[in-house]
């Protein structure tokens, strides 16, 4: 007779390629609805290149990608920022520069690590 602990199945292996996927995908892109502009940091945009093909952001209304720290001049009324960033200090301070003069409709964050709470208060400041 097996013991309760045989008894059990062995946990899956954690995929964290469908994890990013997901992440950028569904929680991201996808609780977003509307023409969407994406941000983000060179790391960032490392990983979103890997889980999320040209065809799928556009599919899911993504026009137009950037890097977070790029200068923007113009303001883009009608698109939404999807933000997909490290919480780094050097991000932080960019994103603070971005919603201190917004040049998109609004703007949803989207953190690859916990932030720090004083972290989101200082970005609460700027917007």
């Amino acid at each position: 007779m097996l013991g309760a602990a045989a008894a059990k199945a062995p946990a899956a292996p954690m995929d964290t390629g469908e994890a990013a996927r997901w992440y950028v995908v569904t929680k991201a892109l996808g609780s977003v609805h509307g023409m969407k502009v994406m941000l983000l940091d060179s790391s960032t945009a490392a990983t979103v290149g890997l889980v999320c093909s040209q065809s799928r952001a556009l599919e899911l209304q993504v026009y137009h990608v950037d890097r977070l720290d790029a200068a923007r001049a113009k303001r883009l009324g009608g698109f939404h920022a999807v933000v997909i960033v490290r919480p780094s200090l050097d991000n932080i301070r960019a994103l603070r520069q971005e919603l201190a003069d917004p040049k998109f409709d609004d703007y949803h964050l989207f953190f690859t690590n916990t932030l720090q709470d004083h972290h989101l208060q200082d970005i609460a400041r700027s917007d």
